[in-house]
């Protein structure tokens, strides 16, 4: 998705910078660029909430499961055999 709204914004910036359109639709271009470059942003910054949510629920179930107490293990007692 983010490479397709790159392409149109090239796409966009290209039209908008061409010397064969017309100055009335080069605004336009330019406003469409702004805009896709801003839809592009917000798309990023809610990637980065989205992936930083996961990360915090990880840590959060990793710090649960070490809280909880584990029993110790059993003692190992040598074993005494019997001489004759």
């Amino acid at each position: 998705m983010i490479v397709s709204i790159r392409e149109f914004i090239e796409e966009a910036q290209k039209r908008a910078k061409s010397k064969n359109t017309p100055s009335r639709e080069r605004v336009k271009w330019m406003n469409l660029a702004g805009k896709l470059i801003w839809y592009k942003d917000q798309i990023l910054r809610s990637m980065t909430h989205e992936a930083m949510e996961k990360d915090i629920a990880e840590l959060k179930k990793r710090v649960f499961k070490k809280e909880a107490p584990t029993p110790p293990p059993p003692p190992v007692y040598p074993r005494r055999t019997i001489r004759e």
